[in-house]
């Protein structure tokens, strides 16, 4: 489970790094929203998020949710870790409203 993660630090090297790896876990959860940052910040969180999202092995079931208004804040994790659990422990699919579903 990843929420809001910083994936531009030092110039990419995650999403780098990411696009290398083979062995991922059965089930990721990604999440993020469209308010994270300031100014060019917004679009690029959104964006790596779905390089990241790309970069997964088709091994795995991927959810990436990116939430409308939501901003890298404590109450937008909260929001949505309820349905990333479900998603990761349980047999709920990726939520469909304000979300991308990549199901490989």
């Amino acid at each position: 489970m990843l929420e809001s993660p910083s994936l531009y630090i030092d110039d990419d090297h995650l999403l780098r790094r990411a696009a290398q790896i083979h062995d991922w876990p059965e089930r990721i959860y990604i999440g993020a929203g469209t308010e994270e940052g300031e100014g060019d910040a917004k679009r690029e969180m959104v964006d790596d998020v779905h390089r990241l999202e790309k970069s997964v092995s088709s091994d795995s079931r991927v959810c990436a949710v990116v939430a409308p208004g939501a901003e890298h804040s404590e109450d937008a994790w909260r929001e949505r870790l309820p349905k990333a659990l479900e998603v990761l422990l349980g047999s709920a699919s990726c939520p469909e409203k304000n979300a991308k579903q990549t199901v490989q």
